[in-house]
């Protein structure tokens, strides 16, 4: 059930929670986590289209009277604030802002479904990260989701992506927080280090 903080305005969807259809009439921005957008016509199942990562506006697409054809779902814990529509130019800014938003996140959705699998899956997690600098370690933090959110967005195979994020954690740049070994299929909305490292060899 979506929470929100009647003193702050501030939405919190768990993993895996979809946004009920009523808020998407709300423009929001994300603060942290990151979101799926999807969408679907009749008959058919749900298509994925892109990612939402903090600063996005959310609530774009409903605002523009797709409402009934999108739904938004987190793939990490996260959490929204709502944004006023402002008017004039302030407002003309703001929709030219999203479209380029929107463009940007087309584009690295086109990388992250082409190309190796390693280099898609380090793409994957290296917008995962977007937000979070780097540490002394020039490690930074990185929440996954689940497997199959991962295998979706980057068209793969769930077993593809699994071992691709094993051959990561084996080559020491991912590292689960926790010292506990777990399996693959439990790693999903666990905190991670993420090397920087990854950047260079993502790019």
């Amino acid at each position: 059930m979506n929470q929100q903080n009647e003193a702050r305005g501030e939405l919190h969807l768990e993993a895996r929670e979809a946004l009920r259809p009523s808020a998407l009439h709300q423009l929001w921005r994300l603060e942290s986590g990151a979101l799926r957008l999807d969408s679907w016509s009749d008959g058919a199942p749900p298509t994925f289209v892109r990612l939402m990562l903090p600063g996005d506006l959310v609530g774009v697409e409903a605002l523009a009277g797709a409402a009934p054809h999108i739904q938004v779902a987190a793939l990490t814990a996260s959490m929204l604030v709502p944004v006023a529509l402002p008017e004039g130019k302030s407002l003309t800014r703001m929709w030219m802002d999203a479209v380029s938003q929107a463009h940007h996140r087309a584009r690295d959705m086109a990388s992250m479904r082409t190309g190796p699998t390693d280099k898609r899956v380090r793409r994957l997690l290296q917008a995962l990260s977007e937000g979070h600098s780097p540490g002394a370690d020039e490690v930074m933090d990185c929440t996954l989701p689940s497997l199959n959110d991962m295998a979706r967005i980057l068209n793969l195979a769930p077993e593809t992506v699994c071992r691709a994020l094993s051959n990561l954690r084996q080559s020491n740049v991912l590292r689960d927080v926790s010292p506990k070994p777990s399996k693959f299929s439990r790693l999903y909305n666990r905190s991670h280090n993420l090397s920087q490292s990854l950047v260079m060899a993502a790019s």
